[in-house]
């Protein structure tokens, strides 16, 4: 303390702990200030150097997350999103250290529906992987569960023509999956309220 009210001593200790803590706090040289409220310029000092600025701008979602949370939204807006089962593993049906998740899912008629969210925008792979994978999965929830299971993949919207993204659509078509641009999703949605509401 007595170190502080001294000038010369002030000077010496500040340059001392700058020395110290250079990579943990950063010492500037003292400055006056005049005011009227030291409480007022207090709080106006504190938000300048010491508060984070909230964030004002929300990052846009992109690819797959863009078409995962359009799919909540319309699942949401039809009222059928409580009843749907979500990130649904693969691994109870084929066998145990699959890391295949389905997004959503839902029961139907001595079968299951899947929904998946598969972007091929940038690559196609998921989409390969999706169909590859798919038959191996319905067949041993056939076996295992006795149970039939129908996939939707639902994809990008305006997807570009490259031949690799018609031969990844053409691939996931010939193995039984069916796909939905995204934009489809209220009419998929609503599909599925119908199905459940006729359900006994």
């Amino acid at each position: 303390r007595r170190d502080l009210q001294d000038p010369q001593r002030r000077s010496e200790l500040i340059r001392r702990a700058g020395d110290a803590w250079s990579n943990v706090i950063r010492f500037d040289q003292l400055q006056g200030c005049l005011t009227d409220s030291p409480a007022k310029e207090l709080e106006k000092l504190s938000s300048l150097y010491l508060e984070t600025p909230a964030p004002t701008d929300k990052r846009e979602l992109t690819g797959r997350l863009r078409i995962l949370s359009h799919m909540k939204d319309e699942l949401e807006k039809a009222g059928v999103l409580p009843l749907m089962l979500r990130d649904i593993s693969m691994a109870e049906y084929t066998r145990p250290g699959d890391p295949q998740k389905l997004d959503f899912g839902y029961s139907t008629g001595g079968g299951l529906k899947f929904l998946q969210a598969v972007s091929l925008t940038q690559r196609v792979e998921a989409g390969m992987i999706l169909a590859a994978r798919f038959p191996q999965i319905a067949a041993s929830m056939r076996e295992k569960k006795g149970v039939k299971a129908w996939l939707t993949a639902v994809v990008d919207d305006g997807l570009p023509r490259r031949d690799d993204v018609n031969f990844a659509l053409d691939m996931m078509q010939e193995c039984g999956i069916v796909v939905a641009r995204t934009a489809e999703m209220p009419r998929v949605a609503e599909a599925i309220r119908s199905e459940l509401r006729a359900q006994p």
